[in-house]
């Protein structure tokens, strides 16, 4: 892991991070891994392994997906266990690189949890050794041996069954999720009294995980001490129970009023469950809690009663409750597709203000296992942007985020996630779904960009909506990446109006480029093949500015070609044919070969590129367009080898047809092709609405063409 540089390595935090796109692993399995910048520094070398936690032993197998940078290195003879940089010319500069992925495959045999670490060289004096580390990928399979890391000192380990909601609100305070619930159903739980001499709270915390549970106590809502400790592991169930004084005295060293005074002030209590790291020294720490939440009001554990949540995903409605009811009438609504109902909606949100008017209350649901996403813009481009995010964890967990959006960046967070409030999420058949209350007129953001906030009440905005993937960072989190589908209202909206919004119009130029691409390769480009391949003997010595008519026809096609590969590809036709050899010289069949292999490769790919085209959601197509192309190409295929077939047929000498039979069958094709063309016209002219024909048209013209 040690670049042998003679020079020492960097001691500050490298600008870069490694991602992995799973959590958890089984034998056998793979994982993508990312090593990219975070800021604007690119880098020359990297050095990648996974390792158990808590040994150094590389395991497992890497796979390069660009041999031209990547190098997979064996650690030990034929291991495969380790992947570096590729340089294959010394004689030209490194390539800078801003991102490399690579596939790692787990070994066949249990490994327990491991975590991928890297060396990363921005230049070769410059690089941190060993710096780079993923979150932990856990091995569920695995038998995880005892921890080197006492509980506590002379801690008893009571039943789970001792921790229970029995006297909650009679004798002692609780606090559960979800509410109302008695172990072993609370995802979390915690309850609290003071003993006899009311200078000890009494405190039990329990929950489903097998990393750790966690209580606090705070002033807001934003995210030492102890004796007489309990614990207890059982089927999934951490639980502890601890004393902790009323008024405990201060922690050593700094931050003296860290130890919250429970007898004078009362606090939001938070419960979080995550997984826990083995760290170098032995010791075990906690990560980025999975689940988390926090109470409504603040509470006096000096008291008894029963506490309500609040969170970011511990209640979840069924994505029913996210409807187009009363959209237009009790409540503003904008989906896409215009006028669907979920789950037929792509993307969703309706919002309403509640009675007071000083809260919007928002819903927003979409098609995606990653984001979706709500916007407020003061125009129709992404970004300075008022946003909220609706973010499926990979374990299931959905938590809404208040974030800012910069442009073209990720967008950033607010730290104390402020601007939400009341927040339910689901996750059913692929819809992900949120509701939340945001106000009006919201406080600005804490820091920089004070307006950051939209005041709602006061003006109207461009709604955004987008859905797509997400990505889990090295600090456990989980980011949104670039959207896969986004949609954006024609005008501003006023959310504290009630009003069914319409989806921006399809931009002109997504138009011309949809339509000259389809018009060039199932017209244009059909046509010139036809030409070039079956018409050069009507026309062998025919010219057309110079140039044979049969070879021109396809030429001129070339230029319709839309699409950077497909375009590159045709691009390269005409250069081929200013080396085209003789027709009697021997290098004439290999430009041939390449000659059709070309074209051919360029009409595969256009087909392909149109039929990606058909989900752009600005294009707002319906679902019958993709049967629409599919028919198209089929009848291409068909047509194209039916026609093959025939030409092929007069060349046979059992035929014995006269020269005459050429032009026969080729003013047949072309009258085939127009006839074709004909009826599509005639089919498209049936929707235009100055003809306002019945419906039965469609059948009569239909029973005309059969």
């Amino acid at each position: 892991m040690v670049p042998a540089h003679k020079v020492p390595g960097q001691t500050s935090s490298p600008p870069y991070e490694l991602l992995v796109d799973k959590q958890t692993y089984s034998v056998g399995e793979q994982i993508n891994v990312t090593i990219q910048q975070t800021g604007s520094e690119t880098f020359e070398g990297f050095y990648i392994q996974a390792r158990p936690v808590g040994r150094n032993e590389p395991v497992g197998t890497f796979t390069a997906l660009d041999d031209d940078i990547t190098l997979v290195v064996d650690c030990a003879p034929d291991t495969q266990n380790a992947v570096g940089h590729r340089r294959t010319n010394y004689s030209l500069p490194i390539v800078q690189k801003t991102v490399v992925s690579v596939i790692w495959t787990a070994p066949n045999v249990t490994s327990g949890d491991i975590q991928f670490r890297a060396t990363v060289l921005q230049n070769f004096t410059t690089f941190w050794v060993n710096a780079l580390a993923s979150p932990v990928i856990t091995d569920p399979t695995a038998t995880q041996g005892p921890t080197n890391v006492p509980i506590a000192t002379g801690a008893t380990t009571p039943s789970s069954s001792t921790i229970t909601t029995d006297g909650c609100g009679v004798t002692k305070g609780c606090y559960g999720v979800p509410d109302g619930c008695s172990p072993p159903n609370c995802d979390l739980l915690s309850t609290w009294v003071t003993d006899a001499t009311t200078e000890t709270v009494i405190v039990e915390v329990t929950g489903k995980s097998d990393g750790y549970v966690a209580i606090g106590f705070s002033r807001d809502k934003i995210m030492s001490g102890v004796s007489n400790v309990e614990v207890a592991y059982s089927n999934g169930l951490l639980s502890c129970r601890f004393h902790r004084a009323v008024r405990q005295t201060a922690r050593a060293g700094t931050g003296a009023d860290q130890y919250f005074d429970l007898g004078n002030s009362s606090y939001h209590i938070f419960l979080a469950e995550g997984p826990s790291e083995v760290q170098s020294d032995g010791s075990v720490q906690i990560r980025r809690h999975t689940s988390r939440v926090y109470s409504d009001q603040p509470v006096d554990v000096m008291s008894i009663g029963q506490v309500a949540a609040t969170s970011t995903g511990a209640t979840t409605p069924p994505s029913a409750t996210i409807t187009t009811d009363g959209c237009g009438v009790t409540k503003g609504c904008y989906g896409v597709p215009d006028g669907c109902s979920p789950p037929n909606c792509d993307l969703l949100s309706t919002w309403v203000t509640d009675a007071t008017t000083e809260t919007v209350i928002v819903e927003v649901t979409g098609k995606s296992d990653g984001y979706v996403a709500i916007g407020f813009s003061r125009d129709k481009i992404m970004a300075d942007d008022d946003m909220y995010e609706c973010v499926r964890h990979p374990d299931g967990n959905i938590e809404v985020f208040s974030s800012y959006s910069t442009g073209h960046s990720r967008p950033t967070r607010d730290a104390t996630n402020s601007g939400v409030s009341n927040v339910e999420v689901a996750y059913s058949n692929g819809l992900l779904s949120c509701r939340f209350h945001r106000a009006v007129r919201q406080t600005a953001r804490a820091g920089t960009g004070a307006d950051q906030y939209f005041d709602l009440g006061n003006s109207s905005y461009h709604i955004f909506l987008a859905s797509g993937p997400t990505q889990v960072q090295s600090d456990g989190s989980v980011q949104i990446r670039r959207h896969t589908s986004r949609v954006y209202s024609e005008n501003p909206v006023d959310v504290t109006s009630i009003s069914l919004v319409a989806t921006a119009s399809t931009p002109l130029l997504v138009k011309l480029h949809a339509g000259l691409m389809m018009s060039a390769w199932m017209f244009t480009v059909s046509i010139g093949a036809v030409l070039a391949r079956f018409y050069k003997p009507m026309w062998p010595n025919s010219t057309w500015c110079g140039v044979k008519v049969w070879f021109a026809g396809f030429n001129a096609t070339i230029h319709a070609v839309m699409g950077i590969i497909v375009t590159s590809l045709a691009v390269i036709q005409p250069f081929m044919s200013l080396l085209r050899p003789g027709p009697d010289e021997p290098n004439r069949v290999v430009f041939n070969w390449f000659h059709w292999g070309f074209g051919t490769a360029a009409r595969i790919m256009a087909i392909i590129v149109m039929f990606l085209g058909l989900d752009f959601p600005a294009m707002d197509l319906p679902d019958e367009a993709m049967y629409v192309l599919a028919s198209w190409v089929a009848w291409l295929v068909l047509s194209e080898i039916y026609v093959i077939v025939m030409f092929l047929g007069l060349d046979f000498p059992a035929m014995d047809l006269p020269d005459e039979a050429m032009y026969v069958l080729a003013s047949w094709v072309a009258w085939q092709a127009l006839s074709e063309i004909y009826v599509i016209v005639m089919f498209l002219g049936l929707d235009f609405p100055a003809m306002d024909l019945p419906d039965e048209a469609m059948y009569v013209l239909a029973s005309w063409v059969v």
